[in-house]
């Protein structure tokens, strides 16, 4: 159960992830479910916190390892 929870929160921030270059402007997210919400939610925090880490990090590479951990 812990798992299908995980992946649900997961899902958005991978298909987010999808998209080519990271753009700087602001994109208005599209919740359509409290799902889409926690998800939104999780991300920022995920984000927030690498951020904390390195800013130097490359979000495309912590993407797609996002997507082969889920994958996987």
């Amino acid at each position: 159960m812990r798992k299908l929870l995980v992946a649900i929160a997961l899902l958005p921030l991978m298909v987010a992830c999808g998209g080519g270059k990271v753009s700087t402007a602001p994109v208005e997210p599209k919740m359509q479910s409290s799902a889409d919400s926690m998800s939104y939610v999780l991300g920022m925090n995920i984000g927030r916190n690498l951020l904390g880490i390195d800013s130097m990090l490359n979000a495309d590479m912590v993407c797609q390892g996002l997507r082969d951990a889920y994958n996987d």
